[in-house]
């Protein structure tokens, strides 16, 4: 756990110098050690260039592992990637499926997205 706290200081700079390569690659080691909240965190640096080339494939792929890990804040995320064809083949009813399901989680912004 303290492996992904060290990387989300590195990615904003929070008491020590802003390295987000570094972080990206303290996520990648705290997910092969199963942290679910480093693949979510690894998706999006994927999917924004945050450390490493963009690669919108794997920030979809990520996204959809860490949903198949009970992640529900990624949910939301792959369901964006669906909705706008973003790593994956546009699917608005794969997308409203997802929405609908993060707000049965109880995600409010899903709310808005669906």
């Amino acid at each position: 756990k303290a492996m992904i706290h060290l990387a989300i200081c590195y990615e904003h700079g929070t008491g020590v110098v802003k390295n987000v390569n570094k972080a990206a690659k303290l996520y990648q080691e705290a997910m092969d050690k199963g942290n679910v909240n480093a693949m979510f965190n690894l998706a999006r640096c994927y999917e924004k260039g945050t450390g490493v080339v963009i690669n919108l494939n794997k920030a979809a792929e990520l996204y959809q592992k860490a949903v198949d890990l009970r992640d529900w804040k990624a949910m939301i995320h792959l369901a964006i990637c669906y909705e706008h064809g973003t790593g994956v083949v546009k699917n608005v009813n794969k997308a409203a499926k997802l929405y609908q399901e993060a707000m049965d989680k109880g995600n409010v912004n899903a709310m808005f997205n669906l």
